[in-house]
């Protein structure tokens, strides 16, 4: 893969990645030197009152799970990218109907389509929290070896004679 992309943004789609370490790899591979991979997902608190509601087994979807931002920060540094960032911040959503969060709910593919509204027994107004995840880091050297910090890379085309 040759790397021909300044940029490159995921929004909201990180934790439905069975790999996300090999992700960041591929997109490391696809990143110019001076690239940047900047994204957001749903952190593991999202949808935490859904886990807490009364729905039947089976109607919540895989809610994001162990995509913890301290691993994933880990994981741009041993797949080479330099300068990580990594914040979080909580949204807290209220609802006056079922059929509110319900909607919210399928588009974020928190609650299963097959879920019954009925079931979902919580006092008014409903509240969802979303864990929302950032993170951002460069590409600026693409030859150095993963863990080497001690060492400085210089091309053989940035050497001049006087």
């Amino acid at each position: 893969a040759d790397a021909s992309y300044d940029l490159i943004l995921s929004n909201l789609s990180l934790q439905s990645r069975s790999n996300p370490g090999a992700w960041l790899a591929n997109c490391h591979q696809h990143l110019t030197e001076g690239g940047l991979i900047s994204f957001a997902y749903l952190g593991p608190d999202t949808g935490k009152e859904l886990r807490n509601a009364n729905l039947e087994a089976g109607h919540l979807q895989a809610l994001p799970g162990a995509l913890d931002m301290h691993d994933i920060g880990d994981a741009l540094v041993q797949n080479r990218y330099s300068d990580p960032v990594m914040d979080m911040e909580y949204l807290y959503l209220e609802y006056e109907t079922e059929q509110a969060l319900y909607k919210d709910g399928l588009a974020l593919g928190l609650i299963s389509p097959d879920a019954q509204l009925d079931r979902l027994c919580a006092p008014s107004p409903l509240k969802l929290t979303l864990e929302i995840v950032y993170g951002h880091a460069w590409v600026l050297a693409k030859n150095r070896s993963s863990g080497d910090t001690k060492t400085a890379y210089i091309r053989v085309d940035a050497i001049k004679r006087k």
